[in-house]
């Protein structure tokens, strides 16, 4: 086995089933081998077999690379920020305390909206790019492993700002739906709902 998508039932409050993608790996030695796409896609062709078309998850909203291949490659968008989700993150409990940054482990919801045009064209090869201009960009770090084991409060202390950022456009309704990679930070692209196609 190279990887695996472990995908759940779950009932929204209009009692609609959809998925929630709780967890997804790759074998290290098979990873930037598009396995976690072809993973994603197969995972949505399934879900779409069985009447569904929503999926939800998951991710840490510092990590740029998984907000690269869940916005940009997969077409998900985002509308929720939740605080420490899971409890203490980088809380490796085999080193020393003074070594364990502890952060909280907030999380970004993904929506991907498995019939939406965007999501559609993604999936099967063809471009799609977001015409409208972003009315909000948030910065994260680049690299955030490395910068949290540099200085683990300055870890906090980002984490606080773009926390802070994200909830004020959300109250203010913008969604997030593109990340704009950069060698020293990238920008999580957040527009005004009525300018992008989410769900048709």
């Amino acid at each position: 086995m190279v990887g695996f998508v472990h995908h759940l039932a779950a009932v929204r409050p209009d009692n609609q089933i959809f998925g929630y993608s709780h967890v997804m790996a790759v074998a290290r030695d098979y990873q930037n081998k598009g396995v976690g796409a072809r993973l994603k896609w197969a995972q949505r062709e399934k879900a779409i077999s069985e009447g569904r078309e929503f999926i939800k998850w998951t991710w840490d909203p510092m990590q740029s690379r998984n907000a690269h291949f869940n916005l940009n490659r997969l077409g998900a968008t985002v509308h929720a920020y939740a605080d420490n989700f899971y409890g203490l993150d980088y809380n490796d409990q085999s080193k020393p305390v003074e070594q364990r940054p502890g952060l909280d482990s907030d999380r970004l919801f993904a929506s991907w909206h498995l019939n939406s045009s965007r999501v559609a064209d993604l999936a099967a090869g063809r471009p799609n790019t977001i015409e409208a201009t972003p009315a909000k960009s948030i910065a994260i770090p680049a690299e955030w492993n490395t910068f949290v084991k540099h200085n683990a409060q300055a870890a906090r202390d980002e984490q606080t700002r773009v926390r802070a950022e994200f909830q004020d456009a959300f109250a203010k309704g913008l969604v997030c739906a593109g990340l704009e990679r950069g060698d020293d930070e990238s920008r999580y692209l957040l527009y005004r709902p009525e300018e992008l196609e989410i769900a048709n």
